[in-house]
């Protein structure tokens, strides 16, 4: 059963009950989670909610996904804590794939930092977390569409390798003390991990990649 509560930070979220045991919050597809996604195309929203629960939350670091393929149709944000790092993790059998009906606009991918304006009133900040063991699909094949800056579809046809800022997997942007590994990037148009005026940032022992580029620019 889920509970809706206004936690002490204002941030609203679905937590389960019983109240997840610290420092890990688990994220399910099959109902044994702290969060339990519905097996629609916006699992997103449970593992936003999770990691907004653990940013809210000093006692909880870290955002488990079980095992199971987590469809996303909007990008999943993530930030640190001052004192501790943050961390989104999954084991193996863990996926999240991005769904076929997205038309997402250049500069946009499917995990991000959260952004100042997104922080602002809290505690947490710009950086400080740990991406690690699970499979992020970008879904190539079966993406068709993107937003045009003008606001007309633009046709797209995988693999892409003409430089368009379309569908990165991991997009990072003015952001410190960052560590991605054990991660398998896959089915991506542009970039597997993108990091934009970013210090400290730790890519290793992927388990796989497929289509990626590792840019720091």
């Amino acid at each position: 059963m889920l509970v809706l509560g206004i936690l002490s930070t204002g941030i609203l979220s679905a937590v389960a009950d019983p109240a997840p045991t610290a420092p890990v919050v688990y994220v399910a597809l099959d109902g044994t989670g702290d969060f339990n996604c519905d097996g629609g195309d916006n699992d997103q929203v449970e593992i936003q909610q999770a990691i907004d629960f653990v940013l809210a939350n000093e006692r909880f670091t870290t955002v488990h996904l079980k095992a199971g393929t987590y469809v996303i149709d909007d990008t999943i944000y993530i930030a640190g804590k001052p004192d501790q790092k943050v961390i989104l993790e999954g084991e193996e059998g863990t996926v999240v794939l991005l769904s076929p009906s997205v038309c997402w606009p250049v500069n946009k991918g499917m995990i991000e930092n959260k952004t100042a304006a997104m922080l602002a009133g809290t505690n947490n900040i710009m950086g400080n977390f740990i991406i690690r063991g699970f499979k992020l699909d970008g879904n190539g094949p079966n993406i068709t569409q993107a937003l045009n800056s003008n606001g007309t579809i633009r046709a797209m046809t995988y693999p892409s390798s003409n430089g368009i800022n379309y569908y990165n997997l991991i997009y990072l942007q003015t952001c410190n003390d960052i560590e991605v590994c054990d991660m398998y990037l896959t089915h991506n148009f542009n970039d597997g991990l993108q990091v934009k005026t970013c210090t400290n940032v730790e890519f290793h022992d992927p388990s796989g990649v497929n289509q990626s580029f590792f840019p720091v620019l």
